[in-house]
């Protein structure tokens, strides 16, 4: 199924606020869609739109080039998870999987009577192979107030996944579950995606979800579209300091300064020589002996390549923490907190100096008032 969104708007009328404004954008076929951005920005309320749950104040809703603003929710052929299970209690997790099921009066075979047998046999075959691949086999004559949270919330998921619909919606559907199970539901929805063959749209303030789910992100902040693009695209070439310092973890480093007329990124601690694009990129701007901050990724800034003196700085650690087989240095550059991943090959205490080497090969540089990436 494409979707289309067109000049999209979303206001309250009860207090005029506008929580999506202008929203653009059109899903392929057979896409995984990601929204993602911080609460409050307009991620859901996008969601439910699309879902038929939440009215459109403007704009048009298109699936399959037909306007769809108006259908009801039951009309659009679609599943949505939501962040609540919304389970029946009175049910066995067999029956909560089978209801949707019985609905829709699944095994529907046009011009063919299907017996009672064949009915429950082909009902009981879709229910387990869901339940298996979402581990709950072995709860499916239980009740939801004897599951965990994470049961549940796979129950909910697993409830949706049983029907044959064109669209798959999901609403923070893993923000239930521990932080192991969420690495496993997440390869189990991409595998899921890849062999139905459905257009899926996911919602989550997660950026790690997004960018290990996702064939394109769309990055949302009060109601705006901050920038739409595959999960590299994203990463790699942020619009904005928004992006830039929401994707990835550790977000992006900002360091103010100025680039001098000799190729310089200059400040009160440090003194960066530029790589010639970016200082031709600085220069075709004006951005010459002006303030300009410097984004930098913490991996981007090692104890690696220290022969290079003019891109060396000898910085002071305030924390070093330690994970197992590299570090992250916390320490300070005129006046903003920067973060540095190096690799564990010695003891590195807190108030000591260190060597390191700013890569300014994938750095980008940003207009402090407009905070767009200069290029």
């Amino acid at each position: 199924m494409v979707i289309e969104l067109k000049h999209i708007k979303k206001v309250y009328d009860k207090n005029g606020i506008e929580v999506v404004k202008d929203f653009n954008l059109t899903i392929n076929d057979k896409e995984f869609i990601v929204f993602v951005g911080p609460s409050g920005c307009g991620k859901s309320t996008t969601l439910r739109m699309i879902a038929g749950l939440e009215s459109i104040t403007a704009g048009e809703l298109l699936f399959d080039g037909k306007v769809v603003n108006n259908l009801l929710p039951g009309d659009r052929n679609l599943a949505m998870v939501f962040q609540s299970y919304a389970l029946y209690p009175n049910m066995t997790v067999y029956k909560n999987m089978e209801f949707p099921l019985i609905i829709k009066k699944f095994p529907n075979v046009p011009g063919k009577k299907v017996s009672r047998k064949e009915t429950k046999e082909a009902r009981e075959k879709r229910i387990k192979e869901v339940a298996e691949m979402l581990g709950l086999t072995e709860y499916l004559d239980r009740k939801p107030k004897a599951l965990s949270g994470g049961q549940r919330q796979r129950v909910a998921v697993g409830r949706e996944i049983v029907r044959d619909v064109d669209l798959f919606l999901m609403d923070e559907p893993l923000s239930n579950l521990d932080a192991k199970l969420r690495v496993q539901m997440r390869t189990e929805i991409t595998n899921l995606h890849r062999r139905l063959q459905k257009t899926f749209i996911y919602v989550t303030h997660d950026q790690i979800e997004a960018m290990t789910m996702a064939t394109r992100i769309v990055i949302m902040n009060d109601g705006i579209v901050q920038q739409i693009g595959t999960p590299k695209e994203v990463y790699d070439m942020p619009e904005n300091m928004f992006v830039a310092g929401f994707i990835g973890t550790p977000a992006m480093n900002f360091i103010n300064g100025k680039v001098t007329k000799d190729g310089y990124f200059t400040n009160e601690d440090i003194k960066i020589k530029l790589n010639d694009d970016k200082f031709e990129i600085l220069k075709k701007n004006e951005y010459i002996d002006k303030e300009v901050v410097l984004g930098i990724r913490p991996e981007n800034i090692t104890a690696d390549n220290l022969e290079d003196n003019e891109r060396v700085a000898t910085i002071k650690v305030e924390n070093a923490e330690l994970l197992g087989f590299e570090y992250n240095l916390i320490f300070h550059v005129a006046g903003s907190q920067v973060i540095s991943r190096i690799k564990a090959a010695n003891i590195i205490n807190p108030n000591q100096n260190v060597k390191l080497h700013f890569d300014l090969e994938k750095a980008h540089f940003f207009d402090p008032k407009t905070t767009i990436r200069i290029r």
